[in-house]
């Protein structure tokens, strides 16, 4: 399986939030200790799983970039119990752009969204455990909080 270069994922988000972000590509999982977040993606034409997992205060900052939000309010819509509809929409967009750097060689289509593991299906939580194909990456964002990315690709 083709992997996505780091700048080019880079640039995808750059353009996206207006903001510089950068990808730093890392051998094992970044562990930052933050909640996380998942896009779930449907890969054509085989009709396979792909997962993108980050940080959610990364996914606020990116969602929040995007909105024209300050750093510390982008975190804390994200970061709240119910998420209003706005930074929903906002982060919803960012996976949906996503999709482009989740499978190189095939087309990818964004299916949906969980903002905690717990709300996982479990077919996902345990195809995750062990996936065929890992990615990891390190993200900074210009004048936001930055995590940990990672794509999964299960068995």
């Amino acid at each position: 399986m083709a992997e996505p270069k780091p700048l080019t994922i880079a640039q995808l988000f750059t353009g996206l939030v207006g903001r510089n972000v950068s990808f730093t590509q890392l051998l094992k999982p970044a562990v930052t200790g933050a909640k996380r977040a998942y896009g779930v993606y449907l890969v054509k034409p085989m009709d396979t799983i792909r997962v993108v997992q980050l940080d959610l205060p990364l996914l606020g900052s990116f969602g929040g970039a995007l909105l024209g939000l300050p750093s510390d309010t982008a975190k804390e819509r994200i970061m709240a119990s119910t998420v209003e509809e706005s930074m929903r929409d906002a982060v919803g967009e960012v996976l949906n752009v996503a999709s482009t750097i989740v499978s190189i060689e095939h087309r990818a289509v964004f299916q949906s969204m969980y903002l905690d593991e717990a709300s996982l299906p479990k077919t996902i939580t345990e195809s995750l455990k062990n996936p065929a194909y890992k990615s990891y990456f390190s993200v900074a964002v210009d004048g936001y909080q930055g995590g940990a990315f990672s794509i999964f690709a299960p068995i």
